[in-house]
């Protein structure tokens, strides 16, 4: 029974009282009293109820509203761990399917290697045999020869410029003043081919060839004619380098090549054929380079220190500020060579032949009985 209820009986007590009161005499004064006390207390008692039942009804808003973000989150996980579900038996689907794949990608590649198999047997069967052929002179610019059998064949003066050599046999071929500028000789086999002359021509041209692989370990190459290669050979022989994409050695066939600032120190360029070359800031220290036909190179600032230059020819040779100290130019040929600015510290100048040559100091060889020795 709530307050509410109570307050009549309350007020009925309080007229019962009062009644009896009248009965056993006049002075109300402390009844009164009590019903404004009890009027009072029965009034804050309203306002607590009232403060607690407004207490309760926000409690159970709160419980309300966080019952439902509860229940909220608990369906958002409920539709999360369905989306998981899902995604994992898609990824599973994908795992089989990549498995699959791999399956079939491997019994593909089984396939291809049985065809490469076949297909390298029928190329070995098929392979073009022009063993021992005389093919000199013949025109066989761009013509496609891979792994063809040219073994003792005679390509004496072809035209093979452009054509496609690779991993062709060209072993104990004549390759005498052939023009093989440009090929792709890549995994070629060159050893033991016959391309120096022995005469005043040159041999094979390689310009600009790619020789990527290329076993050249037992070849002549004396005369040939090798720069700007678009890659270097695997394979040279004994005292052959390979320097600025130029094959470089004794009796090398280099006019009009570009060396500048080529280390070419300690090299063998014996009977080199270096006309016109460009070797400008080149070091040949300790070189090699007798014999050799330098005619109209240009030797700019070249650091030739100790380098043999014995019988080398210098004629027309632009020798300016050079560094020949210590070098040996015995016999060497210096008729209209500009030694203006070089240093000959220490030189060997026995048998020199100076013939217009502009000396050291600038003043010229004609002006000093035929010699610069005492101008240097």
């Amino acid at each position: 029974m709530n307050m509410s209820q109570l307050k009549p009986i309350i007020i009925v007590l309080l007229m019962l009282t009062s009644a009896l009161a009248g009965c056993t005499g006049t002075d109300t004064t402390d009844l009164e009293q009590q019903i404004e006390d009890l009027q009072q207390s029965n009034d804050e008692m309203e306002v607590t109820i009232s403060q607690k039942n407004n207490e309760i009804s926000l409690l159970q808003e709160f419980y309300e509203d966080s019952i439902s973000d509860v229940e909220a989150e608990r369906n958002s996980l409920l539709e999360q761990l369905e989306d998981t579900e899902t995604s994992l038996d898609e990824i599973n689907s994908m795992i089989e399917a990549a498995n699959s794949l791999i399956l079939t990608l491997q019994s593909d590649l089984v396939v291809q290697q049985d065809l490469v198999i076949q297909w390298q047997q029928t190329a070995e069967d098929n392979r073009v045999d022009l063993t021992g052929a005389d093919l000199s002179y013949t025109d066989l610019r761009y013509t496609i020869l891979i792994g063809a059998d040219l073994t003792i064949a005679d390509l004496s003066y072809a035209n093979l410029s452009y054509a496609n050599l690779s991993n062709a046999d060209l072993s104990d071929a004549n390759l005498i003043g052939a023009d093989l500028s440009y090929a792709d000789m890549r995994g070629a086999d060159l050893s033991r081919p016959v391309w120096d002359t022995n005469m005043l021509g040159y041999g094979a041209d390689l310009t600009g060839a790619n020789l990527s692989g290329a076993d050249l370990n037992n070849a002549n190459l004396s005369k040939v004619r090798a720069f700007n290669l678009q890659e270097c050979p695997a394979y040279l022989p004994i005292n052959w380098h390979c320097v600025k994409n130029h094959l470089v050695g004794p009796g090398v066939h280099l006019s009009s090549a570009n060396l500048t600032d080529a280390d070419l120190s300690n090299l063998n360029l014996a009977n080199a054929i270096m006309r016109n070359a460009d070797i400008r800031n080149a070091d040949l220290s300790n070189a090699d380079i007798r014999n050799a036909d330098l005619r109209y190179a240009n030797l700019y600032s070249a650091d030739l220190t100790g380098a043999d230059l014995n019988g080398i020819d210098l004629i027309n040779g632009w020798l300016r500020y050079a560094d020949l100290r210590y070098a040996d130019l015995s016999g060497a040929h210096l008729g209209w060579a500009d030694l203006t600015g070089a240093d000959l510290t220490g030189a060997n100048l026995n048998g020199v032949t100076w013939y217009n040559t502009t000396c050291p100091d600038g003043t010229n060889s004609n002006d000093h009985g035929s010699t610069c020795e005492n101008n240097l």
